[in-house]
């Protein structure tokens, strides 16, 4: 992740090439899909805050960055609240 200067600012480590990276509306969260189907989600400054299994297709937050959604392999939409605070709906 690179700054509006084009300084680094942090590197994420995914196991996998990407496929789909979002940052969250207020800057504070990234979220990544592998060509392996793992999605995972990190905190800009801190740490991963949860790795997500079964992510085909992007993953995106919504504009008041409240919500994450992600596709799935059987052509599903999973929605969940950004800080996983509940769990995710099909």
């Amino acid at each position: 992740l690179w700054s509006a200067e084009g300084a680094p600012v942090r590197a994420f480590a995914l196991f996998a090439p990407v496929r789909h990276a979002e940052i969250a509306p207020a800057g504070d969260k990234l979220a990544a899909v592998g060509t392996d189907n793992a999605g995972r989600v990190w905190a800009v400054g801190g740490a991963e805050l949860k790795v997500l299994s079964g992510v085909a297709g992007p993953i995106v937050f919504s504009a008041d960055g409240k919500w994450i959604a992600w596709g799935t392999p059987d052509n599903k939409v999973t929605v969940s609240p950004a800080d996983f605070s509940a769990e995710p709906k099909v």
